[in-house]
């Protein structure tokens, strides 16, 4: 499951909380990966449903909303 975050301290509240863990390598160009850890795993049916009713739901007012504001500027 990919996990979209606003900036790199999400991913620091997702390690604390125990859903994430986070590889370093060292090397030249550094390198991260996070992976998501058994307990996190137990959140993934509720995060996918979330998305789905987003998709459903808030995508199509959103569009109306942007479509309504164009609108109002000409």
């Amino acid at each position: 499951m990919r996990w979209a975050t606003k900036s790199p301290g999400d991913f620091n509240k997702f390690e604390s909380n125990d859903l994430l863990t986070r590889k370093i390598y060292a090397e030249i160009q550094p390198k991260v990966e996070h992976s998501i850890t058994g307990f996190g795993k137990i959140l993934e049916p509720v995060v996918l449903a979330l998305t789905q009713w987003a998709h459903l739901h808030m995508l199509p007012r959103m569009a109306a909303e942007k479509s309504l504001a164009e609108k109002e500027v000409l």
